[in-house]
């Protein structure tokens, strides 16, 4: 490989990356975003995990709460403001019962969850250190992982029909990793899980953290989804918990990320948090804040929205509800084609089995017309990208049909055919978008 031109050798190795699988797909949705008014042939996007559920809502709450204050244009506290990480941790505390209460020393704002996870990396791995990671994982962690620091992704797979992986698994992958040398730093927990939509419960999120204790182990917990989880069928043992609701094994080591983007509809706005009881963490992390801090105007918009306690309560409550009404109207419908999924109860995200359409999808653009480099394929509304991947032909199928989901291979599923299918927007146009991928589906 020619090297390239004055670039570090870590810009080097990043540029060498394999393309993110879900980029690609958000280019395409770019190119031709699907509106009701003005594009309605555009691509629907089910593949970005963004909550549109109620982004009406918070859009007219946040801009009665914005204003631009002569103050706001001026550099304020690269932490956070007081009256921002205050409204966080009442908010945290409120509604995930953590214990001890979390104060607001142990927070540092950031822009987006990403760089939160990026910036305790940072901190804790040096190039070539390890951070376990369960399969299949968000396609982003590579950029949050890698990036910045060169620390490399320690797979963990399981056999687990629901994909929550187990301490043996976790044992498995350690063990694998520090006998060819690895220095396994970090195990990065997300929970909710994202892409299934599962939860890692109490009982198996503890001995996770028993685990990394034994083997002095940071743990970064991504709760990103923590105020989404919408399953109102989970028993007690089932049920969703902070990490830092429990009498944590090793506190001094266990860290936790949040953000506004998924729960609160805003995942453009790029506010996200640091938690942590180890000072000397915070203290480290707050030497990269002058490049990770928010806007000041938007610092000032969410504290006075965090104030307004009662409208925040009834936000989370009809977001659950909405997106518990949306899984519903997804998973009726899929299972009149008999496609199976796994078990979701936060986020909004199916994990969904397209397996036994994806070699039939692949003859079907191998049968096509050729026109250039594209494909016609009778049934289907824009011309289709060849490919030699059958899960890949089916992704194209959709994208073509005006549905972008993303596939397995986006989340380094070893199992070709799964997706995991979006289900945070408006009804109506997961109406429409279940409609094109079932067209797809008809021609196969």
């Amino acid at each position: 490989m020619t090297p390239m031109f004055e670039l570090s050798s870590a810009a080097q190795a990043n540029l060498s990356q394999p393309q993110n699988l879900l980029l690609a797909g958000l280019k395409l949705w770019i190119q031709d975003p699907f509106n009701e008014n003005s594009n309605p042939d555009g691509i629907l996007n089910l593949g970005t995990a963004e909550n549109k559920v109620m982004g009406t809502r918070m859009s007219k709450k946040l801009n009665e709460c914005l204003e631009v204050s002569k103050d706001c244009l001026l550099y304020g506290d690269f932490q956070g403001s007081f009256d921002l990480r205050t409204g966080i941790t009442s908010l945290l505390n409120r509604h995930w019962n953590l214990s001890p209460k979390l104060a607001i020393e142990q927070l540092m704002l950031t822009n987006g969850c990403s760089n939160a996870i990026s910036v305790l990396i940072q901190c804790l791995c040096d190039a070539g250190d390890g951070v376990l990671l369960a399969v299949p994982y968000y396609g982003g962690f590579d950029f949050d992982i890698k990036n910045a620091s060169q620390a490399k992704i320690v797979p963990v797979f399981t056999n687990d029909p629901n994909l929550i992986p187990s301490v043996a698994d976790f044992e498995k992958s350690y063990a694998s990793a520090t006998e060819s040398g690895c220095n396994v730093k970090v195990m990065l927990l997300c929970n909710p899980y994202n892409p299934t939509g599962g939860i890692i419960a109490k009982d198996r999120l503890l001995e996770l953290l028993n685990f990394a204790k034994e083997h002095k182990l940071h743990v970064i917990s991504d709760e990103i989804y923590g105020l989404s989880v919408w399953n109102k069928t989970l028993t007690e043992s089932e049920k969703w918990v902070s990490s830092y609701s429990l009498d944590l094994p090793d506190p001094q080591r266990t860290h936790m990320v949040w953000s506004f983007s998924k729960d609160f509809s805003m995942s453009g706005a790029r506010c996200g948090i640091i938690v942590s009881r180890n000072e000397d963490i915070i203290r480290a992390c707050l030497t990269y804040a002058h490049v990770t801090t928010v806007c000041n105007i938007l610092d000032a918009g969410l504290a006075a929205m965090l104030k307004d306690t009662e409208w925040m309560d009834r936000f989370i409550k009809d977001n659950a509800d909405a997106l518990f009404s949306n899984h519903q109207l997804l998973t009726n419908a899929i299972s009149t084609r008999k496609i199976s999924f796994l078990k979701a109860s936060g986020g909004f995200f199916l994990w969904a089995d397209f397996g036994s359409y994806i070699d039939k999808a692949l003859t079907l653009i191998k049968n096509g017309t050729k026109d250039g480099d594209m494909v016609k394929v009778d049934g289907i509304k824009r011309k289709v990208i060849p490919t030699e991947d059958a899960e890949e032909a089916l992704f194209n199928l959709f994208c073509a049909n005006g549905v972008y989901a993303a596939r397995g291979a986006a989340f380094f599923h070893t199992e070709r055919g799964w997706f995991r299918i979006l289900f945070g927007l408006e009804p109506k146009h997961l109406n429409i978008a279940i409609e094109r991928i079932f067209a797809v589906l008809d021609l196969l």
